[in-house]
């Protein structure tokens, strides 16, 4: 039966190609075939043979979710015009980074994954004919007194680009610097459903209000769009927003905006990323967690001047850990913690294979995964157990014996939550928690895998491991270390002198 409503599904798309709705349907009951039949309809898919613009756009859209392939994304991109509705272009980088999220083991094919989007050019469509500063004052290289704190969404303590954004904030309140934070909220695109083809939308989260507090005394002004209103409407707000502010520099806290396209060329421009590697976006100035780290070569993205700031997070103090037993879990059990969102896309692989062999090989060792909710079904083990997405996160994190990161680009700020409490945490180099947790980071699964079991059978060893992962955070990771803000003040500074070079 399931066959027969995708391929008329298919038929009806033949018919009108422009409908929206009508590929949506289509690319629901096509997800839910079997392998043969998905793969089937898949090719007939993606042999249609469609003239208008509109139509190809939904076309390329259903194939990039019906087979997560970085070349229908490329193929959509391509499309995108001067008359492309800022809406569109916003909704198909957030759906093609998220992709790349959940498909990139490493930073590197992150990377590869988005640089055939030609991110530059998206941008740089969706901002065209924002507003320039009408009166543009010289800029002093040796005061600072008024900083604007740009971000692509403001949602709340759970949420990465928010909880980096505070940190920030709170850094800066030791400062003389007036600070005010700018957000379009550009995940939330009320029609989404118009511009794609497929069931998948990038909706992230509302604003949590209550949430947004200063982790020392101190206070900042929040400007945060009504997302109600398209984003091209947004994007103008927080533009002419900025320019009645005049700040001395702009901060971005993020990884890429068209928003920062359109500020660079009246703005001194500091870039904060969410990930170990350079933002998507033009900068002055990238704070680099490594002193030896490169920025990545974003095709018609002039390099930014590269300042070392390895600060990130704030700390949360040491942790009440929860009880194991109430998990069923043995009090002298080695407990492994897992968190996430996009678990059930990341556990997979040979990766997953080694851990099933690692869970059949210790009969002691148990396994906590944070953000799948109990009752579900994969993975599945006795000795696994799914807990919903915690709010005290760290206080989960505190049970374990040890933080295991998946291979995955995202997840550094738990890394670094696991960091603090002392927890040991095996990981990748060349993802955002091999970033973290520096020369305890592996090189390959099997070294990770050898690590993991050593750990797993000797608790001295991991018990020093983790201390050592500790002194790490306090020494590099701190936000709350005095230094951070003089050096962030000074990265500031940098970004000025680069800009007066460049206004030239």
């Amino acid at each position: 039966m399931s066959l027969l409503i995708a391929s008329d599904a298919l038929e009806i798309v033949k018919r009108t190609p422009t409908a929206a709705l009508a590929w949506q349907w289509l690319s629901r009951h096509t997800a839910q075939l079997e392998p043969d039949e998905r793969a089937a309809l898949i090719e007939a898919i993606s042999a249609l043979n469609i003239e208008s613009a509109t139509g190809q756009w939904l076309q390329y859209s259903a194939l990039a979710y019906l087979t997560g392939d970085a070349q229908w994304y490329w193929r959509q991109a391509a499309l995108v015009t001067g008359e492309t509705a800022p809406d569109a272009i916003v909704h198909l980088l957030a759906l093609a980074w998220f992709r790349a999220l959940v498909s990139s083991d490493d930073s590197s094919a992150m990377t590869r994954f988005l640089q055939g989007l030609q991110p530059a050019r998206l941008q740089r469509l969706a901002v065209a004919g924002l507003p320039r500063k009408v009166v543009r004052r010289p800029r002093d290289t040796r005061q600072l007194k008024r900083i604007a704190i740009c971000t692509p969404q403001i949602i709340g303590s759970r949420h990465g680009g928010t909880t980096f954004t505070l940190n920030v904030v709170s850094t800066l309140a030791t400062s003389q610097a007036q600070v005010q934070v700018f957000a379009a909220q550009e995940t939330l695109i009320p029609v989404a459903a118009a511009y794609t083809g497929s069931t998948e939308r990038v909706t992230g989260g509302m604003l949590q209000a209550n949430e947004l507090k200063l982790a020392r005394a101190g206070q900042a002004d929040f400007n945060i769009a009504d997302p109600d209103y398209s984003i091209g409407f947004r994007y103008r707000q927080i533009v002419e927003a900025i320019h009645a502010y005049d700040p001395d520099v702009v901060i971005f806290v993020g990884f890429l905006s068209p928003l920062i396209t359109a500020l660079y060329p009246d703005y001194p421009i500091v870039g904060l990323s969410v990930h170990a590697h350079s933002p998507a976006a033009p900068l002055d100035v990238w704070l680099a967690p490594h002193a030896s780290a490169t920025a990545t070569n974003w095709s018609e993205l002039p390099p930014p001047h590269h300042v070392h700031y390895p600060y990130r997070f704030w700390p949360q103090g040491k942790a009440v850990p929860v009880t194991r037993t109430a998990q069923a879990i043995p009090a002298h059990a080695v407990v492994l913690a897992t968190a996430g969102y996009r678990l059930t896309e990341e556990i997979s692989g040979d990766w997953w294979t080694r851990m099933q062999g690692l869970l059949d090989q210790h009969p002691r060792l148990y396994w906590v995964l944070i953000g799948q909710p109990p009752g579900s079904q994969w993975p599945c083990h006795e000795r696994i157990r799914h807990v919903e997405a915690q709010q005290c996160l760290q206080n989960w994190l505190a049970m374990a014996d040890i933080y295991v990161c998946p291979p995955r680009v995202g997840g550094g700020g738990t890394v670094a939550m696991a960091m603090e409490q002392g927890i040991p945490v095996i990981s990748l180099a060349g993802t955002d928690g091999g970033d973290k947790t520096g020369r305890f980071a592996t090189t390959c699964l099997a070294t990770y895998k050898t690590r993991l079991s050593e750990w797993i059978e000797h608790p001295d060893i991991r018990r020093t491991a983790g201390a050592g992962m500790r002194e790490l955070f306090n020494s590099r990771l701190d936000m709350s270390n005095p230094a951070a803000c003089q050096h962030l003040l000074e990265a500031c500074h940098e970004a000025i002198a680069h800009y007066c070079l460049r206004e030239e």
